[in-house]
């Protein structure tokens, strides 16, 4: 999985175990830095999801904690492909795992939305930390092409399953 800036400039790529994202320049692909999703300061994840902004100035990441199994977003602030800061939204949601998470940000970088499933769509506020708003297109008339995953996780899954839904997921 890879996303490339709107000007062209860089090109955020996820290593083959989806354990980290490399950013490079995409004139000559020299690496400018890379970011490790699954190990942070101790801790372990499980890395569901990434979005990038249009320029590159900012990475959200979905992951899932291992010890307490909390989802959270993990937010890079970047200049050129490099992190100068980093926040934690911490948020709950009803986490359909049926179908594989997909994440944006805006522009702005102030609001991550995500998309649970078919229909269900949560928005998180940045300056608050919490889900701003979220619904269920129940009513909707449009069919979705459903894209079956080999097995679904719950909360009662082990953290290995977690991971092995995240990498199949991005890939």
């Amino acid at each position: 999985a890879a996303k490339i800036t709107i000007d062209g400039e860089l090109i955020f790529v996820l290593d083959e175990k989806c354990s980290a994202i490399e950013i490079r320049r995409l004139g000559d692909l020299t690496a400018v830095s890379r970011i490790r999703l699954d190990r942070i300061i101790g801790k372990i994840y499980a890395p569901l999801a990434f979005a990038v902004t249009d320029l590159g100035d900012c990475l959200a990441v979905l992951v899932r904690e291992s010890t307490t199994g909390n989802t959270k977003v993990h937010l890079y602030e970047l200049d050129f492909g490099e992190v100068v800061s980093e926040q934690w939204l911490t948020f709950e949601a009803n986490f359909v795992c049926d179908q594989v998470p997909k994440l944006a940000i805006s522009n702005d970088a102030e609001s991550i939305f995500l998309q649970l499933g078919e229909t269900i769509v949560c928005e998180i506020s940045r300056d608050t930390r919490k889900e701003a708003k979220a619904f269920i297109n129940a009513g909707h008339e449009t069919s979705f092409r459903y894209i079956p995953i080999p097995y679904e996780v719950s909360n009662k899954n082990a953290f290995v399953d977690w991971q092995n839904y995240g990498r199949h997921g991005m890939k």
